[in-house]
């Protein structure tokens, strides 16, 4: 404890001791010591308010606490979430690739030059006949290439897709498979 505080405490208790024998006593406190003991009741003061505003910190941080484990809870739904959802988009993704090869490939036919070219073919008519047709290998293939990387499923490679024309979509649902 304060030197300062031990004798004004010893003067406070000595004055109170010899009221209590009836003594008459003539007490006073210096200015300085008054001056002093004001400043330690406001620094007190401060203190309380200081201690109050802690206090109710420390109910806070409680309830701060159970929001940020909501919140944590609430993260790691999440975070399932996106990962089975990662899991769809991959799929997609590999049927677009997929897609885009028979896309590629039946595109790469067409633009093949050599698909083009008249060929000579000797076909037998009977009677030891023959007759000379020509073709070029697009027209032999009438568009088979494309209405098959148009249209095949790649999930049965069946063609169950709407050849009729009346689903203008060719990405709807094969209707084989539903894939």
């Amino acid at each position: 404890m304060d030197e300062r505080l031990e004798r004004l405490k010893a003067q406070y208790e000595y004055t109170i001791d010899q009221l209590r024998k009836g003594r008459s006593v003539m007490s006073t406190i210096d200015p300085s010591d008054f001056k002093w003991l004001n400043g330690q009741a406001e620094r007190a003061q401060v203190l309380e308010g200081r201690y109050k505003s802690l206090s109710h910190e420390l109910k806070n941080k409680g309830e701060l606490e159970l929001k940020n484990q909501r919140l944590k809870e609430r993260v790691q739904e999440l975070e399932k979430q996106v990962k089975a959802s990662s899991g769809v988009y991959e799929k997609v993704t590999d049927e677009l690739i997929e897609q885009n090869q028979r896309y590629k490939q039946a595109l790469e036919f067409y633009a093949d030059g050599k698909n083009y070219e008249v060929t000579g073919e000797k076909t037998y008519i009977g009677h030891g006949d023959f007759t000379e047709e020509t073709w070029i290998e697009v027209d032999r293939d009438k568009g088979e290439k494309a209405r098959k990387a148009l249209y095949e499923c790649p999930d049965c490679n069946g063609t169950g897709y709407d050849h009729s024309g009346s689903i203008p979509d060719h990405m709807t649902p094969c209707f084989k498979c539903r894939g």
